[in-house]
This record gives structure tokens, sequence and C-alpha cells, in this order.
């Protein structure tokens, strides 16, 4: 499948031991990319339908998808740092927050 996909070499494969239905891709790269799947899967498909099953799970590999949503994650992170900060910072210039309750 890595031939069928175009990828300079095939991902290292990973069993996980769960009875769950799941298989997934991992990696920042082609070159050090990982297909994981589960016993479950393992034992409830047969060849042709893994094989449709991780197909989907080539392309991330391939389109560098997996680099893509890491660096939205740390870009999303480092957003929320500094607005953390940046409140932190009036919190201290103007003395905290102040709440006032009008009672009825």
């Amino acid at each position: 499948m890595a031939l069928a996909t175009g990828l300079p070499k095939p991902p290292k494969a990973h069993v996980i031991d769960d009875s769950a239905l799941n298989a997934f891709a991992s990696g920042r790269s082609p070159e050090d990319s990982v297909l994981a799947v589960t016993t479950g899967l393992l034992k409830k498909m047969n060849k042709l339908e893994l094989e449709g099953v991780l197909a989907p799970e080539m392309s991330p590999i391939k389109n560098y998808n997996i680099r893509v949503m890491m660096l939205a994650a740390v870009m999303v992170g480092l957003v929320v740092l500094f607005l953390a900060l940046i409140n932190a910072f009036k919190k201290q210039a103007y003395g905290g927050i102040k709440l006032i309750y009008n009672s009825l």
C-alpha cells in the first residue's frame, strides 16, 4: 500500500491489544510515520476489508496532515497562553476584578 500511495518508505506497524475496532496514523513526516491497528479490528476483518480501513489512514501521512494539525494545536496553545498572560497583567495593573452585586 505504501507503493500505491507514493510514500518513500512504508510506515511502521503497531498492534494495540484492545477489542475496539480502531486504526490510526501518526508521525511528523512520511519517514517517521506509524500505523496502529487494534487486535479487535484484526480479528473482525479480512485482508481486503483491512486494506480498505488502512488506505484512508495513509493519506494524512502522505499529505503531511499530521504535521499541519500538530502545528495548529501549538498555535492555538500559544494564543491561549498569550491571552492568559495579558489577562494576568490587566488584573495586576487594575487591582483585580471587582464584582458589584445588586441586591433586590
